[in-house]
This record gives C-alpha cells, structure tokens and sequence, in this order.
C-alpha cells in the first residue's frame, strides 16, 4: 500500500512540474510572438497622444494669452481712471482760492469802511430806523 501511495505522489509531482514547465514556456514564448502591426499602432497611439498633448498645450496658451489681455484692459482703465481723477484733483486745486491771499473787500483806512453817502469817512447809515 505505501508503495502505491509513493508512486501515486511521484506520478503527481511529476505532472504538476510538467504543466508547469509547459505553462511558463508558452507564457515565455507567446509573448514573443506579436502583432506585425503593433508597432504601428503604438506609433500612431503616441502621435495622437503628442498632437493631444499639444493642442491641450495650446489651448491653454490661448487661454493664458486672452487673461493677460483682459487683466492689461483693466489695468489701463485703472490707469486711465486714476491719471483722470488726478487731473480733476489738480484742476480743483487751481480753482480753489489761495487761503493766504485775502479776499477783495474794500480798503479802508484805520478800519472805518467807507459810506454810500459823499464822505469818506463816517458813520455808517442806520436803515432800522426807530
């Protein structure tokens, strides 16, 4: 009985081994054996994914180039804004009185402002009259 027992293991192991062998040796070789047009086909799969890749590229180029042109719109009207209020803040100063210069009032000598009636000094007239 142990005899049969041990050439039924032997019998075993040696077709496990055997597919095995078998099973590696067609896994080794079968990938060997290619598609002729598969070179072709990775060639045209990598052309395509470098004119994706730069078109994508592009587009965002375009992209970047059209926020640059929005953010110098704004920029310049900033610009323009600011030289404008500048300008009215100038012209507003030029228009402003100078505060040390006094106003026009009429001369008078020793404080005493000059009357309607033909002197020129005097008191003035009373229009409340009582």
């Amino acid at each position: 009985m142990k005899i049969h027992r041990t050439i039924l293991k032997c019998k075993s192991c040696f077709y496990y081994y055997t597919l095995v062998l078998i099973g590696s040796v067609s896994i080794i070789l079968l990938t060997r054996c290619h598609n002729p047009n598969q070179e072709k086909i990775t060639t045209n799969i990598n052309e395509s994914l470098v004119k994706a890749k730069y078109h994508l590229d592009s587009v965002a180029k375009s992209e970047a180039i059209v926020e640059q042109k929005k953010l110098a719109q704004i920029d310049s009207t900033h610009k323009a804004d600011s030289i404008s209020n500048a300008k009215k803040k100038l012209i507003k100063k030029r228009l402003k009185q100078n505060q040390f210069i006094p106003t026009i009032k009429p001369i008078v000598d020793y404080g005493i402002v000059p009357g309607d009636y033909p002197t020129k000094y005097g008191i003035q007239r009373n229009f409340y009259k009582n």
